[in-house]
C-alpha cells in the first residue's frame, strides 16, 4: 500500500431544490493510513453543508452563497505532524453577465 493512502474512502451528497434554493450536505469518511514512518494515522469524517440561492433580472444572474466546512469540527490530520483546519464558513456572491457575441 502507499503511504498516505487510506485503505477506505466513502463519500455521500444529498442535494434538494426549490425555489431558487440549493441546499447540499457532503459526508466523507476516510479511514486509516500507514505513514512514511510506518506509524498510522486514525480514520476520520468530515461534513459539509451549504446553502445557496440562485436568482436572474435582465442579463445578469447572481449567486448568494453560505458555505460550513467540516461541520462537525472533527480533529483530523492528513499528513503526520500537519494538523488540519477547524470549522470553518465562506460567503460570497458570485454575479454572472449574460453578453452575445
Amino acid at each position: 500500500q502507499l503511504a498516505y493512502t487510506p485503505e477506505h474512502m466513502a463519500f455521500a451528497r444529498f442535494s434538494a431544490r426549490g425555489q431558487g434554493f440549493q441546499l447540499t450536505y457532503q459526508h466523507r469518511l476516510v479511514g486509516e493510513v500507514e505513514t512514511l514512518n510506518l506509524s498510522t494515522l486514525s480514520g476520520y469524517q468530515l461534513g459539509f453543508l451549504q446553502v445557496q440561492y440562485h436568482t436572474q433580472w435582465r442579463k445578469l444572474s447572481a449567486q448568494i452563497f453560505g458555505r460550513a466546512d467540516n461541520l462537525w469540527g472533527a480533529n483530523y490530520r492528513v499528513l503526520e505532524r500537519r494538523a488540519m483546519p477547524g470549522r470553518n464558513y465562506q460567503f460570497g456572491i458570485n454575479i454572472f453577465f449574460k453578453h452575445k457575441y
